[in-house]
């Protein structure tokens, strides 16, 4: 197991039992012998650095067969691509529930629909560049947002979710693709 845990105000007592050489440490979470990484991610954009911080729980416990920065690396896949699997839910299927009915069909749905995510994708940042009045590239580029971030350069229209995108879109006659990740809603003119 590896999760994400709070940090901070309302987030679980971690006791340090013992520290690893990788900055790692062992604790104990509901009774179950723990390792706990508090990590520093920091994401460059065109407007500079930001820094959050993670805390990752895990019982892998032993630091030398699973060193702190390589567990670091796997909740962030995990994390890009449980959002294409978020995308596929809530996007795509529009929160329908697959409609095939043999082990065989679900595997050809699921492709088929990350097959179509992908394309979605590619014609995203194959858009023409868009650079807004104060000279960043989208509207994001100026969100508090690691997630929003990472995306700060994409060469796409976005603009954060309000009544100012909603009147642009009205204005301009065109659609909204509505784009939500990790709580932040975002949306492209």
């Amino acid at each position: 197991m590896l999760v994400r845990v709070k940090t901070g105000r309302g987030a679980p007592k971690l006791p340090v039992l013992r520290r690893h050489h990788d900055g790692s440490y062992r604790s104990v979470f509901g009774g179950v012998p723990v390792r706990v990484i508090d990590a520093q991610i920091t994401i460059a954009t065109t407007k500079g650095r930001v820094t959050g911080t993670y805390r990752l729980v895990t019982t892998l416990t032993d630091p030398r067969r699973y060193p702190a920065l390589e567990l670091i690396a796997l909740y962030h896949r995990r994390w890009e691509i449980e959002t294409a699997y978020l995308e596929l839910k809530s996007s795509i299927l529009g929160g329908r529930v697959l409609r095939a009915r043999t082990p065989a069909g679900i595997d050809q749905e699921v492709y088929a629909l990350l097959a179509t995510y992908q394309i979605l994708r590619t014609a995203m940042t194959d858009a023409p560049r868009v650079v807004c009045d104060d000279g960043a590239v989208n509207r994001l580029a100026n969100s508090r947002s690691p997630y929003l971030l990472q995306h700060a350069a994409n060469p796409v229209d976005w603009w954060p979710w309000g009544e100012e995108a909603m009147q642009e879109a009205k204005r301009r006659d065109v659609p909204l693709l509505i784009s939500v990740g990790y709580s932040s809603c975002h949306l492209c003119l």
